[in-house]
């Protein structure tokens, strides 16, 4: 992800990965969500869930995290009400909410 890169100094920067055989549930349960916020130590208001499906922004607003359904995927659904924000483009992304997701 550029934007993130070029928004976060390196420094800061942190990784995660969780694959859904290391919850107990997958989505559209936040297992996966609270586990990535956990291993980066980071409460799950302050993070960002980019998302492009249903599934994907229920676990995120069930894990508490500010969801963006990112429709410049394959899959490219309508604008689903359940976000917290929808764009079409990453470039569309607002850099300010890298300063707290949820004040």
């Amino acid at each position: 992800m550029g934007w993130a890169n070029a928004a976060i100094p390196p420094a800061s920067r942190t990784q995660a990965t969780v694959s859904v055989s290391e919850v107990d549930r997958g989505k559209p349960a936040p297992d996966l969500y609270l586990t990535a916020a956990q291993r980066l130590n980071v409460p799950p208001a302050a993070c960002i869930a980019v998302e492009d499906t249903a599934p994907g922004i229920a676990a995120a607003r069930a894990a508490g995290m500010l969801a963006v359904q990112l429709r410049a995927s394959s899959t490219a659904l309508p604008p689903l009400p359940e976000a917290d924000l929808v764009l079409s483009a990453y470039s569309e992304f607002d850099l300010s909410l890298l300063n707290g997701a949820r004040a």
